[in-house]
């Protein structure tokens, strides 16, 4: 492979050696002086009293040159940076890749010296957070968390981390021991869809910090409060056991079977087993989102003698069977003579946030969450897993920084 000579210098005294591929492919002349004031990293390699070996020389330009070798580095972005400390910059682009600007911050990080890029890393990732295709939440826009460490300053930047690390909150799971890596699930839609482990990936968080990677997995730990919300819940129904979990005590048996029945059957069809549940560490590679709609969608499908769960508003309905119904606020008329009806009876769904009686019924509608225990009970659970997926920490760019 030919190799490429740089002269940023019109009297060299150093030669930086760059690699690809374990072969040199390019050669930079330039001077130590301005690397070393570049970077505090620099100035120590730098350093003939450092305490380190003495750099190798080499002939050129008539005279001999102490060679810097980087093997371990993007031979193209410290070509880039290079540039910037000789004041070659009349060929510095504009625009640069995602993958080319966060092969910038893995240098900037290592060597110390990111502040020399301004003011083209506030151009480069200002164009980035401006591209049409920008959406930090997908697969491998993880190392957005390792620009914005390196790149604290960026307009908009704090945002990005805000949000980021609340979807990698909600989204990973199986860490690594050493919390190097872990599976990440992108959050879908789709209430009733089981978790493909076939659309996970494993996620490595390249030279992010410590202080994020922490704050990211101790957010995550929040899963463990919706596995115990699912496992109280099914235990109520005496499904699993659980000595903390408290019996739903509903005097209609009826109304009980019912529930037990359809939660059952919405395990089913969510693809997980009794004896996951059962387990505390049964649902350990779920991510906390997915935990979190298991408990919701249980929760949802739990049907009682009062369909309750079967509309998202008020129900209007005419039929004789209802006037003893409790959960139904009801009127009675009678006509034709000596047979009543029910003319209006309304079952509200107490998920629905925008339930309300219509102004035109002439009656008082009664609560049925307040009347049902089991409607009341799964009520709580769905809205409790909603609470604790809102209840997750974004991390602090400006408060790290400031630490």
């Amino acid at each position: 492979m030919e190799v490429k000579k740089h002269e940023y210098s019109k009297s060299p005294d150093l030669i930086v050696e760059l690699y690809r591929d374990e072969e040199i492919v390019d050669k930079v002349y330039g001077t130590s002086s301005a690397i070393r004031n570049a970077s505090a990293v620099f100035n120590r390699m730098l350093d003939p009293e450092n305490g380190f070996g003495a750099l190798p020389t080499e002939i050129d330009f008539g005279k001999q040159l102490r060679v810097l070798s980087l093997p371990e580095d993007d031979a193209e972005s410290m070509l880039i940076i290079l540039k910037i400390i000789h004041y070659q910059t009349k060929t510095i682009p504009e625009t640069l890749s995602f993958k080319s600007v966060v092969e910038l911050a893995v240098i900037c990080d290592k060597y110390d010296c990111a502040g020399i890029l301004r003011p083209w890393s506030n151009i480069w990732i200002s164009n980035l957070m401006k591209a049409e295709d920008h959406e930090v939440s997908k697969y491998e826009q993880e190392e957005w968390l390792l620009i914005a460490h390196v790149f604290p300053d960026i307009e908009g930047i704090g945002n990005i981390v805000h949000h980021l690390s609340v979807h990698l909150a909600l989204e990973c799971c199986s860490w690594s021991p050493d919390r190097s890596q872990f599976r990440r699930y992108l959050k879908t839609s789709n209430l009733k869809q089981r978790l493909d482990p076939t659309q996970a990936r494993t996620t490595k968080l390249r030279f992010t910090p410590d202080t994020i990677i922490r704050h990211i997995f101790t957010e995550s730990e929040r899963r463990k409060l919706l596995v115990t919300a699912i496992r109280k819940f099914c235990a109520g129904f005496g499904l699993v056991e659980m000595e903390e979990a408290a019996t739903i005590g509903c005097s209609n048996d009826l109304c009980a079977e019912l529930a037990t029945g359809s939660i059952l059957k919405a395990i089913k069809d969510l693809g997980i087993s009794l004896s996951q549940i059962s387990d505390p560490e049964g649902l350990k590679d779920y991510p906390t989102w997915a935990v979190g709609r298991l408990l919701h969608s249980i929760a949802s499908q739990c049907k009682t003698v009062v369909p309750w769960t079967m509309s998202s508003h008020p129900v209007i309905v005419q039929h004789a069977s209802f006037s003893k119904n409790p959960y139904a606020a009801h009127v009675i008329s009678h006509t034709p003579p000596n047979i009543f009806y029910i003319q209006a009876a309304v079952l509200l769904n107490p998920l629905s946030k925008s339930v309300g009686v219509p102004s035109s019924l002439p009656f008082q509608m009664n609560s049925l969450q307040e009347l049902c225990v089991i409607a009341q009970r799964a009520k709580k659970a769905a809205e409790y897993s909603d609470t604790v997926q809102y209840s997750v920490v974004p991390f602090n760019l400006k408060a790290d920084q400031g630490s």
